[in-house]
């Protein structure tokens, strides 16, 4: 398994997203370069692609068999270890991670404030006019009575 980590993840991406998951070490990896290219390849940004990494690793931490449930009574103990709560940790990252990469996603825009853009939009025939604007100063010739 190819693992390499140049500590660059300003120009690298595959970097930045190990730096996002914290798979920086040498050490024991949790994800191949493959497997974080491939994340890379098939997210539209490397905040989604480590969030979907980060919930790989927890996918591959969350050992359920390791985990103790005792029960007397009406009180039930659950003892998990630390595998199950790496696999947690990394789960609230890849959650923590997601919110990040919506956000940045995320642009207001403010409508009707520039009178040039809007009769931009007005004028452009391909441009769908909303229901409320359509006919809404059609004059078809009655008089008002004032009665509603």
């Amino acid at each position: 398994m190819a693992f390499t980590y140049g500590g660059a993840p300003e120009t690298s991406n595959r970097d930045a997203v190990r730096l996002m998951i914290q798979d920086t070490s040498t050490g024991p990896q949790e994800l191949s370069d493959a497997e974080v290219d491939w994340l890379i390849a098939s997210h539209p940004d490397n905040w989604f692609a480590a969030s979907a990494g980060a919930m790989i690793k927890a996918g591959k931490f969350a050992d359920t068999s390791k985990v103790d449930n005792k029960k007397v009574g009406d009180l039930q103990l659950v003892q998990g270890d630390a595998i199950g709560q790496r696999g947690r940790q990394y789960r609230l990252l890849s959650e923590k991670l997601k919110l990040i990469a919506l956000r940045r996603g995320v642009k207001p825009a403010v409508g009707g404030i520039s009178i040039s853009q809007r009769d931009t939009d007005v004028s452009d025939s391909d441009w769908d006019q909303p229901e409320f604007k359509i006919g809404q100063n059609d004059f078809n010739g009655a008089t008002s009575t004032g009665r509603f």
